[in-house]
């Protein structure tokens, strides 16, 4: 999960993401040497938008996803699935530049 880091006003605000040594690793590749993404945010978002467009009907998705919302129990269950599935994505799912870039 990403932990937001207090800024002040007209700061920029830092997000620390905890993950995996070779999720992190990956992650970086693409950001930083490959430049496939301008940012981690943006390489974790278009992984989270790749799997869903992908593996689910969006208009399921979007009830599925209110109706997981509207409960403690499913929130928490909401919180784990993400998790699992940017793990899963971004551990064995090759995102080309032409797909990021065509998401953005």
């Amino acid at each position: 999960m990403a932990e937001k880091i207090p800024a002040t006003r007209g700061e920029r605000v830092a997000i620390s993401y905890k993950m995996p040594p070779n999720i992190y690793e990956k992650v970086n590749k693409l950001v930083y040497e490959e430049k496939k993404f301008s940012t981690v945010s943006d390489c974790i978002t278009q992984a989270l938008l790749s799997f869903v467009d992908n593996h689910h009907d969006m208009g399921q998705f979007k009830e599925l996803f209110k109706d997981y919302m509207s409960s403690d129990e499913g929130r928490e269950l909401m919180k784990d699935m993400m998790k699992e599935v940017l793990l899963d994505v971004l551990s064995h799912q090759k995102i080309d530049a032409k797909d990021a870039k065509g998401n953005s």
